[in-house]
């Protein structure tokens, strides 16, 4: 049975993974092509690259690093995946309450300013408005 080798542009067309971001990864040693003719310097994935592919596109997805997903592809081990995934659950979620800690500040001040200008003539008055975070 003969291997299906798929170009560059294939693999895009399969996986949204921009040629760019292909060769990228052949330089950081995250995923190197199956196969690269050493005449037009081509690249050329097979069927398990594009799983792979499609794994570190997700696992990007999730804001972890190129040398991480490196380190876990190495180790080739389901319960790293799973703490890398777990650790990503707490940052993820650390984000969000700084977010919505900073969601409210602005909704705060955003008040405090209606208030003022509510109350005030014309213009800006830097100097209140310089303690509406206070």
């Amino acid at each position: 049975m003969k291997e299906e080798f798929f170009t560059i542009g294939q693999v895009f067309n399969l996986t949204d993974i921009p040629e760019s971001t292909l060769r990228y990864y052949d330089r950081k040693n995250l995923l190197k092509p199956s196969f690269r003719n050493p005449e037009t310097g081509y690249r050329y994935y097979m069927a398990e690259d594009i799983n792979k592919l499609k794994f570190i596109k997700a696992i990007r997805e999730m804001d972890v690093a190129i040398e991480e997903i490196r380190e876990l592809m190495n180790e080739n081990k389901t319960e790293k995946i799973e703490q890398l995934i777990m650790k990503q659950i707490v940052i993820s979620k650390q984000r969000l309450e700084e977010a919505q800690k900073n969601i409210s500040d602005m909704e705060n001040f955003l008040s405090k300013l209606r208030k003022m200008s509510d109350s005030s003539a014309e213009g800006i008055d830097y100097c209140l408005l310089s303690h509406l975070k206070d």
